[in-house]
């Protein structure tokens, strides 16, 4: 696919919004499709690294398997982008909270 970046560097886009645009529009979806998805536009927009909410990869992060978070780091790493950080530990997971 065709780049979109702009020539300054981008560093990190957190890609709530896009996945959930993308899983709005296919439900069907499964969560890995939507990430790689997302962190392929991610990529193309020109962003190095990527900032995720973790309920966007599990109702439950908390639940993922080592192989699963695995599989998620290579599936940003074969879009072009790293997961540089995780968006709102404590949001939206029931029992966890401040």
């Amino acid at each position: 696919m065709a780049s979109l970046a702009v020539d300054r560097p981008r560093i990190a886009l957190c890609t709530e919004g896009i996945h959930r645009k993308f899983s709005e529009a296919a439900p069907e979806r499964s969560d890995m499709e939507t990430f790689k998805r997302s962190a392929d536009v991610a990529a193309r927009l020109g962003y190095t690294g990527i900032e995720i909410v973790a309920t966007t990869l599990a109702d439950n992060p908390f639940a993922l398997k080592p192989a699963e978070v695995s599989a998620y780091a290579n599936a940003a790493e074969a879009a072009g982008v790293r997961i540089i950080g995780l968006h709102w530990l404590l949001a939206k997971i029931d029992g966890v909270h401040l």
